[in-house]
């Protein structure tokens, strides 16, 4: 009967669903799973090299605003977010930065700039984070590629900016 949503392909029907159903179970059946403990392992004590850091910052424009931070205070900030991204873990797991470990001055502004900065790179409306963001998505799909081939050593020094 046409037109009442039985027919074979109309959205919302069993039939429909089922396809889609099927369609996520083999794309889930033929993509490589992610082992985000092992890279959480291999990123315990894993912070962005200030070289890369340099580097990305260099390739954004400056525009002067109160809400941006591109100083070196911010490459903790962006190691926590990269960290995140490539691990799939929450803000507030991502390894704390040697620096902060001793000084509880730079253990609250690393703990106000990752939760800051996070923030301004998903809400993606500020020129500077809009411009910032896929520099940082290119990286952690690098860092991710890395971690999983293994290719690195447990620290993961070399960088992956150039």
């Amino acid at each position: 009967m046409r037109g009442c949503g039985h027919e074979r392909g109309v959205r919302g029907t069993p039939a429909a669903y089922e396809r889609a159903l099927d369609a996520i179970a083999t794309e889930l059946a033929f993509s490589p799973l992610i082992d985000y403990q092992h890279r959480r392992t291999l990123l315990a004590d894993w912070a962005l090299p200030p070289e890369s850091w340099h580097q990305i910052a260099n390739l954004l424009e400056r525009r002067p605003s109160a809400r941006y931070i591109c100083d070196d205070r911010a490459r903790p900030a962006a190691t926590a977010c990269l960290w995140t991204q490539v691990t799939q873990g929450e803000a507030q797991f991502a390894p704390q930065p040697a620096e902060a470990r001793t000084d509880p001055g730079l253990d609250a502004a690393w703990n106000l700039d990752r939760f800051t900065i996070g923030h301004w790179l998903r809400q993606n409306r500020v020129p500077f984070y809009r411009q910032l963001k896929p520099l940082l998505d290119a990286y952690a799909a690098q860092l991710a590629q890395a971690v999983d081939a293994a290719c690195f050593s447990r620290r993961l020094t070399r960088s992956l900016a150039s």
